[in-house]
C-alpha cells in the first residue's frame, strides 16, 4: 500500500474512519511523520494506549508517583492509560511525536522506572533527536535503547553542550549556604553533607544526578512535593563525585528512602552502613535540630533516643507525642512547653487520661 498516495487521496477524517486499521505499523509512522496534526487526525495516541494497555494499566497500579502526577494527566481525555500516554506526549520533544511509541512501550517494560521520570525522558530524547548523527550507527535507532538509563549514558556526553548552565559552580555554594536555601551538616576529604531548602538549592547540590528533585524546569520538579514528605540530605563522595539522596520522612509510617545519582531506590540501612561518619553526622543532627524527625526516628526504632530529647522537649507537639509513643508516661521538665501550644496539650492531656 503507497502511504503518500493515501495521504493526498484522503482527508484525515477519512484516514481515521476508514484506513487507519489496514495500515502497517510502518505505513503508521511514515503518515505520521508528514503530519503535524497527528493526534487529531490519527487518533495516534489512543493506538499506541490500545497496543500496551494490560502493560500499562499494571504500571500504573504499582508506580506510585501516578498520584503526585495525577492532576496533570487527568487534564487529558480517554481511559485511564489513555490519558497516561497523553500525559508521555507533552514531553516528546518531536512535533509528530515520533518517540512516543518506545516511550509507552519502555515504560511499560519498566524500563523508565517511573512516571514522574517523564521529565528526564524528555531531556534525553532532546538530546538524542538533536546530536542522533553523531551517535554511533547502532544506538541512533530509539528502538536499541531498551531503559531509560541506557539512551541517558548514550547521550550524556552532549549534555554539557546543550545545557551549559546546568554545569555545577562551585562559587554558588557558598550563596545557598549564607541566604538560608540550604544547611552544610558535614563536610571532610571524603564527604558533604548537604540539606536543600529550595528548588535552587537542590538543582545546585543535586547536580548531574538524574532525581527529579533536581529538575530545572520548574513544572516537572518534585521538591516541593518530598520536602513536605520529610527532609532530603544530599551525600556527595568528594573523591568520586558520586551522590546519594536520603529522604527522612515525617510520617512514622513510612520508611526513609534513598536514591543514588541514577534515581534508582537503594537501602537506606545498607547504604549508610558503608559511610559511618555520614550515618554519624545525620543523626546528630537530626538529634540536635529536627525534634519531628527526632520523634518519627524513635518511633521507627521503639525505644528512647536521650540525645534527642533536649530538642525535641523544646518541640511541643514533638514532646506530646514523644511522651505518649515513646516513654509511655508524661514528661514534667516540658510540660510548659507541650502546654503552649493548645493542640499538642489537648493531645497530651487525652494521652495520659486527663
Amino acid at each position: 500500500m503507497n502511504t503518500k498516495n493515501i495521504i493526498s487521496t484522503f482527508k484525515a477524517e477519512a484516514i481515521v474512519d476508514v484506513l487507519w486499521k489496514s495500515l502497517s505499523e510502518t505505513e503508521r509512522l511514515v503518515y505520521l511523520a508528514s503530519t503535524e496534526n497527528f493526534i487529531e487526525a490519527a487518533g495516534y495516541n489512543e493506538n499506541i494506549a490500545a497496543k500496551h494497555e494490560g502493560p500499562l494499566k499494571a504500571r500504573m497500579q504499582e508506580d506510585n508517583s501516578i498520584t503526585e502526577h495525577k492532576a496533570a494527566i487527568d487534564k487529558h481525555p480517554g481511559q485511564d492509560h489513555e490519558k497516561l500516554v497523553h500525559h508521555m506526549a507533552t514531553f516528546d520533544p518531536t512535533p509528530n511525536k515520533k518517540y512516543l511509541p518506545w516511550m509507552a512501550k519502555t515504560y511499560a517494560n519498566k524500563g523508565i522506572n517511573k512516571i514522574e521520570d517523564m521529565h528526564r525522558t524528555g531531556n534525553a530524547l532532546k538530546l538524542f533527536h538533536k546530536y542522533n548523527s553523531k551517535l554511533d550507527p547502532k544506538d541512533r535507532d530509539i528502538n536499541a535503547h531498551k531503559t531509560l538509563p541506557d539512551l541517558e549514558d548514550k547521550v550524556s556526553k552532549f549534555n554539557a553542550a546543550a545545557n551549559p548552565d546546568e554545569v555545577s559552580k562551585k562559587d554558588l555554594t557558598q550563596h545557598y549556604l549564607d541566604s538560608g536555601q540550604a544547611t552544610k551538616i558535614h563536610d571532610s576529604p571524603e564527604y558533604s553533607v548537604h540539606i536543600p531548602h529550595t528548588r535552587d538549592a537542590s538543582r545546585h547540590f543535586g547536580v548531574n544526578t538524574k532525581w527529579c528533585t533536581t529538575a530545572k524546569n520548574d513544572d516537572e520538579n518534585m521538591f516541593d512535593n518530598y520536602n513536605k514528605k520529610g527532609k532530603l540530605f544530599y551525600i556527595n563522595h568528594k573523591p568520586t563525585n558520586t551522590k546519594h539522596a536520603l529522604l527522612m520522612h515525617h510520617n512514622s509510617d513510612a520508611k526513609h528512602e534513598m536514591y543514588n545519582s541514577q534515581d534508582d531506590s537503594i537501602n537506606p540501612s545498607t547504604t549508610l552502613k558503608k559511610m559511618p561518619e555520614v550515618h554519624k553526622a545525620i543523626m546528630n543532627h537530626v538529634a540536635k535540630h529536627m525534634p519531628s524527625l527526632a520523634t518519627t526516628h524513635a518511633l521507627n526504632s521503639k525505644k528512647r533516643w536521650p540525645e534527642a530529647e533536649p530538642a525535641i522537649y523544646k518541640n511541643p507537639k514533638a514532646a506530646a507525642f514523644y511522651s505518649h509513643k515513646i516513654l509511655k508516661n508524661k514528661i514534667p521538665e516540658a510540660e510548659g512547653v507541650i502546654h503552649s501550644d493548645p493542640k499538642a496539650s489537648l493531645y497530651y492531656k487525652l494521652a495520659h487520661g486527663e
